[in-house]
């Protein structure tokens, strides 16, 4: 078997093999839903879909790695670099990571030079990274209990890489901006960067996943992974695949195991996602 052959099966391999997404339908019952996915272990739910998204990501790394290998580089300069380089996206924890073993390792040098920017950069890349923090650390503390009151359906949030659910108070290291994840299981996820007070004078909306009922239901998302293998979740006795096209292409995948299918399998979804941009889909039928 070529390169080529073999690295198109194992994509169709793991494809077939990925855990069915689960989007709970607006007006369905949170509880079923939760029971449901703990009956069904093939299934995860959307909210779990995008934290593994998220903590998959490797953004920042490569960027990082090669300022850490820079001398001579001041606490301004750096601060500046790494402000830029997240502002276009949240780190991830390895980056993180790579950020806090640079600044560990210029301490004397960049703390001399200007001690507040050092401190509180050292302190969000230790605690972001998951290490011990500093007990010079200046903290913010914060009510989620806002930001559900702004959007009662959100279900976690995710600031730069912190999984909490929006209850009580939250302590997190002093920062100017920082990245937020809203996730909810019925609509799409709500990204913001800025700080906290900006993010609560924020008009917090997003369109649901899914609108209708079992018989008949509408989405408008654009995102691959629901329209290839995503299900929704009306009740027990209604689950519906996201798509039609992936209920007629399924008999005929299962038919055919040449090595010339997931090929014709990214050329046919790559050709279907850029029609279905921006576009309404409405289901009529579900398939149980």
């Amino acid at each position: 078997m070529g390169p080529l052959i073999f690295f198109f099966f194992i994509g169709f391999l793991s494809l077939k093999s990925e855990a069915q997404i689960l989007v709970r339908a607006s007006g369905a019952s949170p509880q079923l839903y939760q029971e449901y996915l703990q009956a069904h272990p093939q299934q995860k739910s959307y909210a779990q879909h995008l934290l593994t998204q998220h903590m998959n990501s490797t953004y920042g790394e490569r960027d990082l790695f090669q300022i850490s290998e820079q001398q001579n580089l001041s606490m301004n300069e750096l601060k500046e670099r790494v402000l830029e380089l997240r502002s276009r996206g949240p780190l991830s924890k390895l980056a993180w990571s790579f950020l806090a073993d640079y600044l560990s390792a210029h301490k004397p040098l960049l703390e001399s030079q200007n001690k507040r920017s050092f401190t509180d950069l050292f302190c969000e890349a230790r605690f972001y990274s998951e290490q011990d923090g500093e007990a010079s650390c200046q903290w913010m503390s914060l009510s989620l209990e806002d930001l559900r009151r702004q959007w009662p359906e959100a279900h976690l949030v995710v600031i730069e890489t912190k999984v909490v659910e929006l209850q009580g108070q939250l302590l997190l290291p002093r920062s100017e901006k920082l990245h937020w994840l809203l996730i909810s299981d019925t609509r799409k996820e709500i990204h913001f960067w800025g700080s906290f007070e900006e993010l609560k004078r924020q008009h917090l909306h997003s369109d649901y996943l899914v609108e209708g009922s079992c018989g008949q239901f509408s989405t408008s998302t654009d995102s691959i992974s629901l329209l290839s293998s995503g299900f929704v979740f009306f009740s027990a006795d209604c689950v519906a695949k996201f798509s039609p096209e992936t209920q007629e292409r399924k008999p005929w995948l299962e038919r055919n195991k040449s090595w010339v299918l997931p090929l014709s399998i990214i050329a046919v979804g790559a050709a279907a996602a850029s029609q279905l941009q921006g576009k309404k889909l409405v289901f009529k039928d579900s398939v149980f």
